[in-house]
């Protein structure tokens, strides 16, 4: 019987300086990985790989990179799709908290320290042992790209093509991150409704050029009425926006 292939899930364009506990998981920052994080050599080996495949350019690129672990279980160990989400979600807004207020408004706001909310994108590989990776590109009309593998300097994972990698940004505040992933995992409507928010916050603060600023103050408007109907609390850019 053909063992089932090991789990690697990967934030890989999130800078954090350690390790971040939310809720059943444990975020691994790639820069203090350790031998007892993998379930097998040959798994630390190819997440390894995987990450290198992810790199940005730039000479801070090799700082980029989470890994994600049950707390109570090792990196290859299975995960299930419908996990991914309100993770996801909670990254998102925890990453996009600390953004100043002010942001493109001011000729001092320090925009390479900022990220967006494509540095909380999140990736479910699957790893046969064999060293090959496909990847799919686009969600209205998708692109499958085989024939990379781990190891080899010319596969590339390509990044979306306006990610900005911020520099020196605060890690994502642990005690907010934790809360948000408590809210969203209720199964309540409230629940249901701040998980709305948080996508339209997603979409408000992705960095593409295609999404122009009329659109981007929809989203802010429809994430702002979702969260005023919810009894959760997220903050926003550093404001408190809550309903009850």
């Amino acid at each position: 019987m053909k063992p089932e292939p090991a789990h690697a899930l990967l934030f890989p364009y999130l800078w954090i300086r350690d390790r971040i506990e939310v809720g059943p998981y444990e975020l691994i920052s790639r820069n203090v990985l350790a031998d007892e994080d993998f379930g097998t050599p040959q798994i630390k080996s190819d997440v390894e790989g995987l990450l290198k495949m992810y790199e940005m350019r730039g000479s801070m690129a090799n700082r980029f990179g989470t890994v994600v672990r049950l707390r109570d279980a090792m990196i290859g160990d299975r995960f299930e799709r419908e996990e991914m989400r309100p993770l996801h979600r909670a990254v998102v807004a925890a990453v996009l908290d600390p953004i100043p207020l002010a942001i493109g408004k001011k000729e001092d706001t320090q925009g390479w320290s900022i990220p967006t909310s494509d540095n909380a994108l999140i990736y479910l590989h699957l790893l046969d042992g064999s060293g090959h990776v496909a990847v799919e590109y686009g969600r209205m009309v998708t692109t499958m790209v085989g024939g990379l593998t781990i190891g080899e300097e010319h596969s590339q994972i390509h990044a979306p093509s306006e990610l900005h990698a911020p520099f020196l940004d605060p890690d994502p505040d642990s005690v907010y991150l934790d809360a948000l992933y408590t809210d969203l995992t209720t199964s309540t409507p409230q629940a249901r409704r701040l998980g709305r928010a948080i996508e339209w916050l997603d979409l408000a603060w992705r960095n593409t050029t295609s999404i122009d600023d009329d659109t981007r103050i929809v989203a802010i408007y429809n994430a702002w009425g979702a969260q005023t109907r919810s009894s959760g609390v997220m903050r926003c850019k550093g404001s408190v926006v809550g309903g009850g």
